[in-house]
């Protein structure tokens, strides 16, 4: 005979559940058989006992309140007495003033957002104001705009709301994510402090391609790190420098977003990025080898704009004596991947014509100016210092746009798997090592993939 698990009561509390803990105690104490089966079931020192002890036996066994306690949480699916407790007490939601910062931010995650809408009104202030205070300022403005434009709901979707999420806070509870502060905390939400002003978080507000994959796992480490010790919103001063990849991401999970769909717009922004960068190597490649073929200029400018135009444009030459020095200083003010489409064209047909006038070897200069474009920068040494041929420069090139490819997918699983690691609160290290692992299999996809059609 087994004891059969127990369901927890619509309205339970603590002084119910520790009633039915003496309840317990008393009838094993009596003699009970379902309460001797109960014990023995879920106290494995009682696994000898036999259900019609008798009452010497069971004087014996000097049974425990505790051991009572143990035996009734198991009933309910509990591992021990304490998680019972936190599992009842979530039921009272305006009880949830007194929940950890951490266990509101993983409540907030798992709860469906409307139904949050509709129960929020309902609550004390003081738990009304421990969710705010838990939620990014984003996520704030959302949710306050949501309550606002729902106005008075109806009773019956706000009840049936209520019983869900008190039905997901109990179930979190009996997994064991609910925590409870102590009664004199501070209970004014996590400290927000400036961490883009800290050494470890230099590499944040970088590009992706423009970081190397250890500075990124190092960044990542940091960002861990800081999550596992303060919590997930504390990383909301991350976002508020450069917008990158990551700094987006990032913003993300702080607004409590789920992995899955964290993923999801990780790899479409990635996946526009990579557009991107592939049509603009695609265009570098076109450029340079017009310009190493010693094209007119008019005609590399219209090669170029067939990749942006819908229509073909006027020829076009450039007004005044082009000279190499006025290009150099051009690509200090703004860098070649942070050119327009048309300022990009009009770059090339400056470059054609000084190719044109002074040779390509005049161009070699532009080898330190132009490294945030690695296509252009392999075409110019494979010109300029290697000396090769078209079909071989066109070769290296291609290649150059496979190797952007590779290391923008690599950087994009690298960001995908650490932050999955973040919000499940892996180690630091454990979570670098997981997107290190990511990183080669994404990589070696986009190899296995070959060289896609600028197209595609």
């Amino acid at each position: 005979m087994s004891a059969p698990a127990l369901t927890l009561p619509d309205r339970a509390n603590v002084e119910i559940l520790k009633k039915e803990a003496r309840d317990l105690h008393r009838a094993f104490q009596a003699g009970a058989v379902d309460a001797i089966d109960r014990i023995v079931t879920y106290l494995p020192r009682a696994s000898s006992l036999a259900l019609e002890a008798s009452a010497d036996q069971l004087t014996a066994f000097d049974l425990s309140r505790q051991e009572s306690q143990h035996a009734l949480a198991c009933s309910y699916g509990c591992n021990k007495w304490e998680e019972l407790l936190d599992t009842v007490r979530v039921q009272d939601l305006d009880t949830l003033e007194h929940l950890s910062d951490r266990s509101i931010q993983i409540a907030m995650r798992e709860v469906d957002q409307l139904d949050l809408v509709r129960v929020l009104p309902t609550l004390s202030e003081k738990s009304k104001a421990r969710f705010y205070c838990n939620m990014s300022e984003r996520v704030q403005d959302f949710i306050k705009t949501e309550v606002s434009l729902l106005g008075e709901a109806d009773e019956e979707e706000v009840a049936q709301a209520t019983a869900r999420v008190r039905g997901q806070l109990v179930e979190l509870g009996r997994q064991g994510w609910m925590k409870w502060e102590d009664p004199g905390a501070d209970r004014s939400g996590p400290a927000i402090v400036d961490l883009l002003a800290e050494e470890r978080f230099v590499h944040m507000g970088r590009p992706l391609l423009e970081a190397s994959e250890s500075e990124l796992a190092e960044t990542l480490y940091h960002i861990a790190e800081q999550a596992r010790v303060a919590g997930i919103l504390s990383l909301q001063s991350l976002v508020g420098g450069a917008p990158t990849l990551l700094t987006e991401a990032v913003q993300y999970i702080v607004d409590g977003t789920e992995p899955d769909l964290v993923q999801d717009l990780v790899e479409t922004r990635g996946a526009t990025i990579l557009r991107h960068r592939t049509v603009r190597g695609q265009m570098a490649i076109e450029g340079w080898m017009s310009i190493q073929s010693l094209d007119n200029p008019a005609i590399v400018r219209t090669k170029l704009e067939t990749y942006f135009r819908d229509t073909p444009g006027k020829l076009m030459v450039s007004e005044g004596r082009v000279v190499l020095d006025d290009l150099l200083a051009r690509l200090r003010e703004s860098p070649l991947m942070s050119m327009s489409d048309e300022d990009w064209s009009v770059f090339y047909a400056d470059l054609a014509t000084i190719a044109r006038r002074e040779g390509i070897e005049a161009l070699e200069p532009l080898l330190e100016l132009v490294d945030d474009d690695e296509v252009l920068t392999a075409g110019l040494k494979a010109t300029i210092t290697d000396h090769l041929s078209a079909p071989q420069i066109l070769a290296v090139m291609k290649d150059s746009v496979q190797d952007v490819r590779v290391r923008l997918k690599r950087r994009e699983a690298m960001v995908i798997a650490g932050l999955a690691g973040i919000q499940m609160g892996h180690k630091p290290q454990d979570l670098v090592e997981a997107a290190r692992k990511a990183a080669v299999e994404a990589g070696q996809r986009v190899y296995d993939a070959g060289y896609p059609h600028p197209a595609a």
